[in-house]
């Protein structure tokens, strides 16, 4: 699930120059009173959003050391933080009374950044219980995250500037952590997160600034979190793999806050705020410190992942 944000901009230039016109007002399906609305009761509406998200984690610390000094070389904050665009996508039908069904995925471009460390009296870092027997002079150090997920909603408004949700998502965070001394030879780790539950929520419209409704979207659910950990040591011998299957719960909310802009009878533009909080995953940086590559062994190493940043959309509806 990967886009550019080029692409997505060019079907929002495209969308909004094909429904320029007369006013209207419409908010996730409730519509305000208005003399030059569109149909009072849409039946389908289309979104598409393009993100750009920072990714920020609850946990710092220190990964690689010079071998005599013990000066760290390499913090945890250096690799995971960074910027990246993405997209979302919706589909949503409307029954007669005002309710609705939909169904949203969105997708992160990949997080990677890569760096090199060199000392010359050797680095060692750990590595799932374990430290290099032969420590080298340089690494090459490659950090790798994707997030994406899928959503299925039912709608119900409550009064005309409220409406809640509830349904089903699943929301995908992989991790890959690589240190590498040559080709085919050094340290490698991985950590795949896949969260199923259910979530409840709310849009709620808050209030209005000339044309532009200010409005918020709330989610938040408790999740099952299958984790698969896996790690690698190859230093030209066999190589010493381990894999893990963890079961835990984890938390995932969203928060949306921003405008609303009426681009003609039968589309908005919409702009603001985007967030997406998980709590109780798995980071493969984390890893090394609870699990135990000789003797399979461990617990996932829990940590919080932020992503947040600015969205800008339009929605289509007839």
């Amino acid at each position: 699930m990967q886009t550019s944000l080029r692409s997505v901009l060019v079907l929002f230039v495209l969308a909004a120059g094909l429904v320029q016109g007369s006013t209207a007002d419409e908010f996730y399906g409730t519509q305000f009173p208005c003399d030059t609305c569109g149909p009072s009761h849409p039946h389908v509406k289309v979104s598409v959003d393009a993100l750009y998200l920072y990714r920020d984690d609850s946990v710092g610390g220190n990964l690689l050391f010079d071998n005599v000094s013990g000066q760290p070389l390499l913090q945890l904050d250096d690799f995971l933080a960074e910027w990246e665009e993405g997209f979302r996508v919706g589909l949503r039908f409307y029954e007669n009374d005002g309710r609705s069904w939909e169904i949203v995925g969105f997708g992160m471009d990949h997080y990677e950044q890569a760096g090199r460390r060199e000392s010359g009296n050797g680095i060692t870092f750990p590595f799932f219980s374990g430290v290099p027997a032969n420590p080298e002079t340089a690494y090459d150090v490659e950090y790798k995250a994707q997030f994406q997920g899928l959503e299925f909603n039912f709608r119900r408004p409550i009064t005309d500037r409220i409406e809640v949700l509830a349904g089903a998502r699943f929301i995908e965070s992989s991790e890959g952590f690589d240190i590498k001394s040559q080709a085919f030879r050094g340290f490698f780790s991985a950590v795949d997160n896949d969260l199923y539950g259910a979530q409840i929520g709310a849009d709620a419209r808050l209030f209005r600034m000339g044309i532009i409704d200010i409005a918020t979207t709330v989610k938040g659910g408790i999740f099952y979190n299958n984790a698969n950990v896996y790690a690698e040591a190859s230093t030209g011998g066999a190589p010493i793999r381990f894999y893990d299957d963890e079961d835990t719960v984890a938390f995932a909310g969203e928060l949306q806050l921003g405008g609303i802009v009426p681009m003609g009878p039968q589309a908005s533009l919409r702009f603001g705020y985007q967030l997406f909080y998980l709590d109780g995953i798995g980071l493969a940086p984390n890893q090394s410190n609870t699990f135990d590559i000789f003797t399979a062994s461990g617990t996932l190493d829990e940590s919080s992942l932020l992503y947040h940043g600015a969205f800008l959309g339009f929605d289509i509806f007839w």
